[in-house]
C-alpha cells in the first residue's frame, strides 16, 4: 500500500497572530533605532578621550618624573624628593665648609628645603583628592556604562532573533514556546535599556563633580605656588 504523506495541517490564524511580534510591545527600542541612545554614548566615547589627556596633564603637573607616575604615586619615596634630596646635599657640602657663619647659612637653607618638601607632598596629597573623579571616571563609571551598552546590544540581537523565531515558525507545538521566550527577551532588553538610560540621565552630574575638581586641582597649584617655601638669604654677605 503506497504511503502518503499527511498535508501539514495550518496553523490557527488567531493563534497565529496573536503569537507574532507586536511592535508596540517593545516601547524601549524605537529609542535604540533612532539613535537617541547611540548618539548619548558616542558624545560619553569622545568626552572620556578628553578627560583622559586632562588627567594625563594634571597629573604631569602635579608630578613630572614619570618614574613616579608609573607607580601611580603623585608623591617620590620617602628621601627622593627633589628638596629632600636637595636637603641631603647642602648637609654633605656644608661639612666642607670651616667658616661657621656660612655653615649656619647652610643648615637654615638645608631645613628650609626639607620645609619646602613637606608642603610639597602635602600639597601633591590635596592635588590627589582633587583630582579623585576626574581619575575614577575612565576605570568606573565609563567601564560600567560601556560594559552595560554592551549587555544592551546583544540583548536587542537576541529580542530580534526571537521575534523572527516567532514569526518564521510554522510548528503548532512550538509556537508558545517561541512567543514565550520572545516576550522574555523584551522584558530583559527593558530592563537593561532603562538601566543603561539612567547611566546616561547621571553622566550631567559627573562633568559637574569633574569640573568641580579640575578647579579645585588649579586652587592648589596657586596655593602651592604662593606659600613663601625659601627664606632670601643675600649671597653679598658671604665673605
Amino acid at each position: 500500500m503506497e504511503n502518503r504523506e499527511e498535508p501539514q495541517k495550518e496553523l490557527p490564524k488567531k493563534k497565529l497572530e496573536k503569537s507574532r511580534p507586536n511592535a508596540n510591545e517593545i516601547r524601549l527600542q524605537p529609542l535604540i533605532l533612532s539613535g537617541v541612545i547611540k548618539d548619548k554614548k558616542a558624545k560619553i566615547d569622545k568626552y572620556k578621550v578628553a578627560i583622559d589627556d586632562l588627567a594625563v596633564r594634571m597629573e604631569r603637573v602635579a608630578q613630572p618624573d614619570p618614574e613616579v607616575l608609573k607607580l601611580s604615586k603623585l608623591n617620590e619615596a620617602e628621601g627622593m624628593n627633589p628638596f629632600e634630596m636637595l636637603a641631603n646635599a647642602l648637609d654633605n657640602y656644608e661639612k666642607c665648609i670651616a667658616d661657621q657663619s656660612v655653615k649656619n647659612r647652610l643648615k637654615l637653607l638645608g631645613s628650609q628645603c626639607i620645609a619646602a618638601s613637606t608642603s610639597q607632598r602635602t600639597n601633591r596629597d590635596a592635588m590627589r583628592m582633587s583630582m579623585r573623579h576626574v581619575r575614577r571616571f575612565s576605570v568606573k563609571e565609563y567601564l560600567e556604562l560601556h560594559g552595560d551598552y554592551t549587555i544592551m546590544q546583544d540583548l536587542l540581537k537576541q529580542m530580534d532573533l526571537a521575534r523572527d523565531a516567532v514569526r518564521d515558525c510554522q510548528d503548532p507545538n512550538q509556537l508558545d514556546r517561541k512567543a514565550l521566550e520572545f516576550k522574555q527577551s523584551i522584558m530583559q532588553f527593558e530592563m537593561q535599556t532603562a538601566h543603561v538610560q539612567n547611566q546616561l540621565n547621571s553622566f550631567d552630574a559627573h562633568i559637574v563633580n569633574h569640573v568641580r575638581n579640575v578647579i579645585d586641582f588649579v586652587s592648589h597649584i596657586k596655593k602651592y605656588y604662593d606659600e613663601p617655601k625659601l627664606s632670601k638669604i643675600d649671597p653679598s654677605k658671604i665673605k
